[in-house]
């Protein structure tokens, strides 16, 4: 915590016009902490500046702090932290300002105000401050979203691929000017063998097992295929040969973790940045879509509000402009078919998060289990998306 205090006091006098030329520095606020990389314990720590002026106590400037000692990178293997910074930084410094040009994007994501790396003693910080956010949160509750959230998530992802689209069709060479995530899929080797006990499960136990029919038993055909394919698999959404309509610069762990929620007085949510940018790429519209559609959800709202949130989506994507030409419902809805394999690892990563918590960090009553993910392979099969 003091290399986060450090790193905020640094900040505050290098940009002390902000604040006031009488402002003192007093403090950073934390206001909580999660971790960049399932290896890494609670590696990111987000708060705000406090300061006094005139006699006046202030918070200001949401700050966002990454850090990784010697420790935390001997366990992170590959993990560089300031290329993924570099991801980061290069959406709010090339992605925003090519939307922006087109008209503003600022509902979109928080307001970035600065941004610096740095490395201090066997640490490597970094810092990316964004404008202070009244009444924004995050979603704050153990449980799955329902659908007032998803709907807005749902929403404001169509709205930020309209704006990835558009921006393509005004400068065909924008997105190569991007720097982007290459997705690894770093868990690969842990999420396979969870996976399998999957598919046993719902081969022998008796609590899963359907009519077996025709159609069922082709379904869990087709998923050992895919299990025993999977590298093949997960791959084919990142490819751009054949989906170029639907081929957008996209979010890639769209999750209740990485939105701010703002609220009314029946604290319905009206209002959504989306925030953490470090794993962005370019792939199928697909991909965002059903991490919110199947990581998001428990059975009962997927089951009641699926096409009702395709349809907040779709309708979000063409709307935001006029006159740009967008995929029908039906070719989107065949890209998320296509993804299936992404929320297929991104269910199993998000069992394994969830089993590697620190003792004291864990929940007394896990939302992500391989029960959970069980019932979403057989759900997935009934309903014919696999």
């Amino acid at each position: 915590m003091n290399l986060i205090h450090d790193l905020s006091k640094a900040y505050f006098y290098e940009h002390r016009e902000k604040f006031g030329k009488d402002a003192t520095f007093e403090g950073f606020k934390q206001v909580g902490s999660c971790s960049l990389d399932e290896k890494l314990a609670f590696n990111v720590v987000f708060g705000c500046v406090v300061y006094t002026s005139q006699n006046t106590c202030y918070t200001s400037q949401m700050m966002l702090a990454k850090f990784l000692d010697a420790k935390a990178q001997s366990l992170a293997g590959s993990y560089d932290g300031l290329s993924r910074f570099a991801v980061e930084m290069s959406f709010f410094k090339k992605v925003l300002p090519a939307f922006n040009s087109l008209r503003s994007a600022k509902h979109l994501v928080p307001k970035l105000c600065a941004a610096s790396a740095a490395t201090i003693g066997s640490s490597e910080l970094v810092a990316v401050v964004f404008e202070h956010m009244d009444g924004f949160a995050e979603f704050g509750c153990h449980s799955f979203l329902d659908y007032p959230h998803l709907s807005l998530m749902a929403r404001r992802i169509g709205e930020f691929h309209a704006y990835s689209m558009a921006a393509r069709k005004a400068n065909p060479h924008y997105l190569a000017q991007v720097n982007y995530s290459l997705t690894t899929f770093e868990q690969y080797h842990q999420v396979l063998p969870l996976l399998d006990r999957c598919l046993q499960s719902l081969q022998l136990d008796s609590r899963y097992q359907c009519p077996m029919d025709a159609g069922y038993v082709d379904g869990i055909r087709r998923l050992k295929l895919i299990i025993d394919q999977f590298p093949q698999w997960l791959h084919e959404p990142l490819t751009a040969s054949g989906r170029l309509d639907c081929w957008v610069l996209c979010h890639q762990n769209y999750s209740q973790a990485n939105v701010l929620y703002r609220y009314d007085e029946r604290l319905q949510p009206i209002d959504m940045r989306i925030c953490n940018w470090q794993w962005m790429g370019f792939a199928s519209l697909g991909v965002d879509l059903v991490i919110l559609l199947f990581v998001e959800t428990n059975e009962e709202t997927r089951h009641g509000f699926f096409d009702q949130l395709l349809v907040d989506y779709y309708e979000a994507l063409r709307s935001t402009f006029s006159d740009l030409p967008v995929p029908s419902m039906n070719r989107i809805f065949d890209e998320v078919k296509v993804c299936i394999p992404i929320a297929l690892y991104a269910l199993a990563s998000r069992v394994l998060a969830q089993s590697q918590m620190s003792s004291d960090s864990k929940l007394s009553a896990p939302l992500w289990t391989e029960e959970w993910i069980t019932n979403s392979l057989r759900n997935l099969i009934i309903n014919n998306f696999i």
